[in-house]
């Protein structure tokens, strides 16, 4: 599928996805081309699911139009769930931290009533904490994935991009909200 179009893809099982730098009226024109093309192909017969296809915009807004999916316009979206991580028009992940921190505390309040002994309650923060670590995991993959960082530490990366680790920020909130509290 990807040899049929000129812009950029990448895929993973049966997730697709295709950006192009959008520079002029050519440039959106072979874009809609490059969808059209992907509509047509039916070497496996597999269809697209129209109702799952997001546009995102990364930059300044589309001066040129809207693109088309057999006459239906694609819904835009300023915020899309990739593999499970929620990822903004900013490329940042602060809506991800929100879900799975909204989802630890229903998870919490869920549970208070059930919570009756004393190692239910630790596996629970334990499972809670693991949440944490798989975030700075996130936090990890993304620094060194950008341009030139690849082989380059976590500590590093923080550095160069002028970004506090979270366990920097936790403690920063703490303190902030001990402040607030007294």
């Amino acid at each position: 599928m990807p040899i049929q179009v000129s812009s950029s893809v990448l895929q993973f099982a049966d997730d697709f996805k295709m950006f192009r730098v959008i520079r002029d009226a050519q440039d959106f024109q072979q874009l809609q081309d490059d969808i059209s093309k992907l509509l047509a192909w039916d070497e496996w017969q597999l269809r697209f699911n129209i109702s799952k296809c997001f546009l995102m915009h990364l930059g300044p807004p589309n001066e040129y139009g809207e693109y088309n999916i057999q006459g239906t316009t694609i819904s835009s979206s300023d915020t899309i769930k990739d593999l499970g991580v929620l990822t903004d028009d900013n490329l940042k992940f602060h809506s991800h931290a929100t879900s799975v921190i909204s989802k630890a505390n229903q998870t919490l309040l869920f549970g208070r009533p059930f919570i009756s002994q004393i190692t239910t309650c630790l596996l629970l923060f334990i499972s809670l904490c693991l949440d944490q670590q798989n975030i700075k995991n996130i936090q990890r993959r993304a620094t060194r994935t950008l341009a030139g960082l690849k082989d380059t530490t976590y500590t590093e990366c923080l550095r160069i991009l002028g970004l506090l680790s979270l366990q920097y920020r936790r403690l920063r909130g703490d303190m902030i909200l001990d402040g607030a509290a007294i």
